[in-house]
């Protein structure tokens, strides 16, 4: 482990909760940084990561079992983006304000309370290296987002209610 700096209670057997502190980042070949490593057999990757193999299959959705870390977000080319979502949810396609022409990757960090929002692209000279795309978005839709389960909660069964209304209206 390449920490400068382990913190108390940290130690092999003792239980690690999601966003506990581990220490300070120490030197990695002569960089300030940290290394990182899991070993495990094939089932237990499969249990990690949800495959075996180290490409993931962009075109099928990803996994909604679990989460691990950062979640990441592929948009293919094509992707339309909005200023804002429309009022309650409905199907609304006025508004656009760019349509993508390249592959974009966003990650969703949860850090502390804040979400945490970074759209980046394949580096065109080092493809294994993406580069950060416009500005990097902190709790763009207010505060304590993490925290607002039950808010996302009942807005998402409001949707799904209005969305089988809807259809069930149509068949009549």
């Amino acid at each position: 482990m390449h920490l400068e700096k382990i913190e108390e209670g940290i130690s092999e057997g003792n239980k690690v909760y999601r966003k506990s502190s581990l220490g300070m980042p120490g030197h990695v070949d002569g960089d300030r940084g940290l290394h990182f490593q899991i070993f495990c057999d094939d089932d237990n990757l499969r249990k990690i990561t949800g495959r075996t193999t180290p490409e993931m299959d962009v075109s099928r959705h990803g996994r909604t079992d679990v989460v691990y870390g950062d979640i990441y977000f592929y948009l293919p080319p094509g992707t339309r983006f909005y200023r804002s979502a429309p009022e309650n949810n409905a199907v609304d396609n006025t508004g656009e304000v760019f349509q993508s022409t390249e592959p974009l990757v966003v990650t969703m960090c949860f850090d502390t309370g804040h979400c945490i929002m970074t759209t980046r692209r394949a580096n065109p000279v080092i493809p294994s290296r993406y580069d950060i795309v416009g500005e990097v978005l902190t709790d763009a839709d207010g505060t304590d987002y993490e925290y607002r389960y039950q808010y996302q909660n009942s807005t998402l069964v409001q949707c799904c209610t209005e969305t089988l209304s809807a259809k069930s209206k149509r068949r009549v």
